[in-house]
């Protein structure tokens, strides 16, 4: 059954990234008559014609790790969303795509690696804050990990390794301004966090399992603002 649902997706991310082709059609007649194998899939389909969506499907279905592939492959699917003017003047396009990829693909730390994935989108997000709709929008990143079912201690976490990284920014030319610009971020969220979990039994308990996660996050925060105006901010 794994295998065929790889084949129905590589049959549909063909149709749609490759249109209505003389080539386009001969691949969707071979992969309509009968299902093959997940090798086949793969070295045949997915990869030649870089259906980047379905070889992350292939590898979770073949239980198969290769961590700098699949950043690879998210590099290109992120860029992919934002390639027009029309998607990356907004980040509804973007988070769309994160949302319906990641209630596919989570909890699979094999082919969706949290951390790295958010940092990606913060660095696009933060490169567009300029614009009034990413500006707006401020925030989407963690709370759209939120929707996929990403417990919030792992997003956390996840904010937590990236500014622990330091001089992270300038080396991959991220602009000035990208370290505070992540704590606020992280500020945002954990406020919002403490104000919806008033709201439900389940979401209390879940983010009183989490009192050592978000004071070891406000830790690594404070360390950060020290050399800010205000180190008092996450007091």
């Amino acid at each position: 059954l794994d295998v065929a649902q790889v084949q129905l997706r590589i049959l549909e991310e063909l149709r749609r990234k490759h249109g209505d082709t003389p080539d386009t059609a001969q691949a969707c007649d071979e992969l309509s008559k009968r299902l093959l194998d997940l090798s086949t899939l793969y070295n045949t389909y997915a990869r030649p014609w870089e259906l980047w969506e379905s070889e992350l499907d292939a590898l979770r279905c073949a239980s198969y790790r290769d961590d700098e592939l699949v950043k690879r492959l998210w590099v290109d699917i992120i860029s992919d969303a934002l390639s027009s003017n029309s998607r990356s003047s907004s980040p509804s396009s973007l988070k769309a795509t994160m949302a319906s990829l990641g209630r596919d693909f989570h909890p699979s730390g094999a082919v969706f690696p949290v951390p790295f994935i958010i940092e990606v989108l913060e660095r696009h997000s933060m490169e567009r804050k300029s614009l009034p709709a990413w500006r707006e929008s401020k925030g989407w990143v963690p709370w759209t990990m939120v929707e996929i079912g990403v417990p919030r201690r792992d997003i956390l976490a996840a904010y937590g390794s990236i500014l622990e990284k330091g001089n992270v920014y300038q080396e991959t030319g991220w602009e000035s301004g990208s370290t505070m610009y992540l704590v606020t971020i992280v500020a945002d969220f954990i406020s919002e966090w403490t104000t919806s979990s008033m709201k439900s039994d389940s979401s209390r308990r879940e983010i009183s399992s989490a009192v050592n996660d978000v004071s070891r996050i406000a830790s690594i925060c404070r360390g950060v603002l020290r050399s800010f105006s205000d180190p008092t901010a996450f007091d």
